[in-house]
């Protein structure tokens, strides 16, 4: 017999690749509970709707997300270091999540207004991280004194580039990585 905690996890997990396969819109509780091996009543038992479950696998997985890219940026090492680690693990959690990558790029509209506003707020937690080691950096004398709320927001907008690039013949998400962060730390202006 699973305990709540368990059954919880599992509708979460079912709901996760039925939102990714199907999308919002033709996923049904009905197909959630059979995947997660439960009754569509012991699936409403947890979560009163459709779109509350698709909010909280949304949320869930986001989370986790930026916990995982927290993580990476409060391990010591340079501030070249801690974004060539951002921008790697962003690269594993891209190869690995991928029905989240599909439910964020396929139902981006969605996303109901308050769901909206609590994303916002993981990456606003995000940016902070970020904008505490760019100040830092900026004092250590170990980058330019530009603002350091405008460069985190340049380096994590950046993290989209994997989402958003297609690849052409030859070319690998790392090798694309690499000249990104070339650009991040040398810029446009030749030298």
């Amino acid at each position: 017999m699973k305990n709540k905690e368990e059954k919880r996890e599992l509708i979460l997990q079912a709901a996760l690749r039925n939102f990714a396969e199907e999308g919002f819109d033709r996923a049904t509780m009905q197909n959630i509970a059979k995947s997660a091996g439960v009754g569509k009543g012991t699936t409403y038992e947890y979560f009163p709707s459709k779109e509350a479950l698709f909010c909280e696998v949304l949320l869930k997985g986001i989370s986790n997300m930026v916990d995982e890219l927290t993580a990476v940026l409060q391990q010591p090492g340079t501030v070249h270091e801690k974004v060539e680690r951002l921008f790697q693990k962003n690269l594993e959690i891209f190869r690995t999540k991928s029905d989240l990558r599909a439910i964020m790029l396929n139902n981006i509209g969605k996303i109901p207004a308050d769901l909206h506003r609590q994303l916002m707020e993981k990456q606003r937690e995000l940016l902070g991280t970020m904008e505490r080691i760019f100040t830092e950096a900026i004092q250590a004398d170990e980058m330019v004194d530009v603002p350091p709320r405008i460069a985190a927001a340049a380096v994590l907008n950046g993290l989209q580039v994997i989402y958003t690039y297609q690849l052409e013949k030859g070319e690998t998400y790392e090798s694309v990585i690499e000249h990104y962060l070339k650009l991040i730390f040398h810029g446009l202006d030749k030298r």
